[in-house]
C-alpha cells in the first residue's frame, strides 16, 4: 500500500504505546495521533472533529484537487479531453459528454451573489443526471486559483463536441442504445 497518512485514534495512552513498538520510521512519520473518549461508534465522529484530523483531511483534499486541475490544464493545452468556459461546458453537459465536471467554489459563491447561479446549477444537474462526477474545487490553493483564472469551470472526459452535433445522439444517452442499422465506426449517431 502507498499510504500517505495513517490516523491512529485511541482513548488514554494506547496510541503512544503503539508508537513505542513500531520500528518502521517511514511509517511513524505518516502517523497522526488523535485522542477520543471511547472506543465505540461515537469515537469516529469525535475523531473526525479533531483539529489534527481535519488538517490532514484538508491537505489530502487539496492534493487531490491540485492533481485534478493539473490534469485538466494538460488536457486543455493539448486541446484534447477538456473544455472550459460556461458556454462550452454547458454544451458539453447538454450533449451528455461530461465525465467529470469541475467547478470552482469561488465561481459558485460569486454567481450566487450576482443572482446568476441558475445556469451553473442547471449544468450541475444535467451532469449529475448523466452520472458525471462533480468536483467543487477550493480556491484556497494554487490549483483552485488557476481554475478561477480560466473562468472557474471546466469539464474533463470523453468530450465529443462539434458545431454540427446538435442532431446527434448525446454520448450520455447512448449507453443502452440499440442500433437498427449498421453505421461506420467513429461516425456520429443521428
Amino acid at each position: 500500500y502507498n499510504l500517505e497518512r495513517v490516523i491512529i485514534a485511541s482513548p488514554a495512552f494506547w496510541a503512544e504505546d503503539l508508537m513505542k513498538v513500531l520500528s518502521n520510521s517511514d511509517l511513524k512519520k505518516k502517523i497522526v495521533r488523535a485522542t477520543c473518549s471511547s472506543a465505540d461508534e461515537t469515537a469516529i465522529s469525535e475523531v473526525l472533529k479533531r483539529d489534527e484530523v481535519k488538517q490532514v483531511l484538508q491537505q489530502q483534499r487539496f492534493a487531490n484537487e491540485l492533481k485534478l486541475v493539473e490534469k485538466l490544464m494538460t488536457e486543455i493545452s493539448k486541446k484534447a479531453k477538456a473544455v472550459y468556459g460556461i458556454s462550452d461546458v454547458e454544451q458539453a453537459a447538454e450533449s451528455g459528454a461530461i465525465e467529470t465536471l469541475v467547478v470552482s467554489g469561488k465561481l459558485i459563491e460569486k454567481s450566487r451573489k450576482k443572482g446568476e447561479f441558475a445556469r451553473i446549477d442547471k449544468i450541475m444537474k444535467i451532469a449529475d443526471k448523466t452520472k458525471a462526477e462533480i468536483v467543487i474545487i477550493s480556491s484556497e490553493h494554487s490549483g483552485g486559483k488557476q481554475l478561477d483564472g480560466i473562468g472557474g469551470n471546466t469539464v474533463y472526459g470523453q468530450i465529443y463536441l462539434e458545431k454540427e452535433s446538435k442532431d446527434n445522439l448525446p454520448v450520455g444517452l447512448s449507453h443502452d442504445a440499440i442500433l437498427k442499422n449498421d453505421i461506420p465506426q467513429d461516425s456520429p449517431i443521428k
